[in-house]
């Protein structure tokens, strides 16, 4: 038997590359205490809540510096300058002013936003919908 190369992989664009990067960083999603993380193909966000907005900031940091110690065991990275804060907050919350906590993540600081773009779709604290379809408006 003579030996030949053989070219293995997935293509740029294909349609099973999300399904198989997903497959591989599943094990991400698994064992985030008082959290809850969503991703979909590349996107991720990560969700917390508590108390008081210094509780969530502290819960995310220490969720993030867990996450990079997973991501770097399987090869991979977050792309921090990417990153963006938003806290939400309940009805009850709606006409309070926006907090301003930061959050320090990988030696860069990071400002709540006032609307944060995932997935296409804008998000507001108060999550409100208008925020979004006058963004969708305005390009059109």
């Amino acid at each position: 038997m003579t030996p030949a190369p053989v070219n293995v992989g997935t293509p740029q664009g294909s349609l099973i590359s999300p399904l198989l990067f997903l497959l591989y960083v599943a094990p991400l999603h698994f064992g985030i205490p008082r959290g809850l993380m969503i991703s979909y193909v590349v996107d991720f966000t990560l969700t917390v809540a508590s108390l008081s907005y210094r509780g969530n900031i502290r819960m995310l940091q220490k969720l993030f510096d867990r996450l990079e110690r997973k991501v770097s065991r399987l090869g991979v990275s977050f792309s921090v300058p990417k990153t963006e804060l938003i806290h939400w907050r309940t009805p009850s919350q709606r006409h309070s002013p926006n907090c301003v906590s930061p959050i320090h993540i990988k030696g860069e600081l990071f400002r709540p936003s006032n609307s944060v773009r995932w997935l296409g779709y804008w998000f507001t604290p108060t999550i409100d919908p208008a925020a979004h379809f006058s963004r969708r408006l305005a390009l059109a």
